[in-house]
């Protein structure tokens, strides 16, 4: 007989998690990019600042996308332990 060895709830709590963490990623690039956006500034420092912000933000898009390629991995889980769960 096999067992469950998992909460749907703690699951479902940290399926949130991972979508909020996504949403405040985007949120903070979004806010940084308006920031510079209405900076006074204007030299060559400016435009590597922007370069270097642009290279960040592509590793942080990288990042987003992994987060949310573990979204359907979660959902899987808690639809598998909810069925379990109710055959039991």
């Amino acid at each position: 007989m096999s067992k469950a060895i998992a909460n749907v709830d703690d699951l479902k709590r940290l399926q949130r998690a991972a979508r909020k963490a996504e949403e405040d990623i985007q949120q903070a690039i979004k806010q940084l990019n308006k920031e510079l956006a209405r900076a006074d500034w204007h030299d060559d420092r400016r435009r590597d600042f922007e370069s270097k912000l642009k290279d960040a933000t592509s590793a942080v898009q990288r990042t987003t996308r992994q987060l949310q390629a573990l979204q359907p991995i979660l959902q899987r889980a808690i639809s598998d332990l909810s069925n379990y769960l109710k055959r039991s």
